[in-house]
């Protein structure tokens, strides 16, 4: 389910994704990822989803999935993806290009997704992606 900018709201994200997560134990948490860059978002059919170039977007963290928070210039979407739709998680680091980069790759029974961020962000994006327990990663 993709939510335009006007329905991005708590309302909206609650019935399909449940609340927002809260770390058993803590006051304060960060339930969201760093932020990644676009380089591809398509329906399981191959149709592209987001057509604009140079969209970054975070990953909220719900108790029955994940918000894709996608923003680009004054524009923004949310990706919704439930936890019972994943099918992979894979996240890992690249070093064939010019620099290292952290990718990740998301499959769900809707939507398919490649996304980096720097290679900084390995061991954090990592350890956030496997609490998951959607799948193994």
């Amino acid at each position: 389910m993709i939510l335009k900018e006007s329905e991005i709201e708590q309302d909206n994200i609650i019935p399909v994704l449940g609340n927002p997560y809260k770390e058993p134990g803590k006051w304060l948490t960060v339930t969201g990822s760093s932020y990644y860059f676009i380089k591809e978002l398509t329906t399981s059919d191959g149709e592209e989803v987001l057509i604009w170039e140079d969209s970054k977007g975070i990953f909220q963290r719900y108790d029955d999935g994940l918000a894709l928070l996608v923003n680009r210039s004054n524009y923004q979407r949310a990706v919704l993806m439930r936890s019972d739709s994943f099918r992979s998680i894979n996240v890992f680091v690249d070093d064939t290009g010019l620099q290292r980069e952290t990718v990740l790759e998301i499959e769900t029974t809707e939507y398919k997704g490649r996304f980096i961020t720097s290679y900084s962000s390995f061991k954090s994006q990592a350890k956030f992606f496997r609490k998951l327990d959607l799948v193994e990663v």
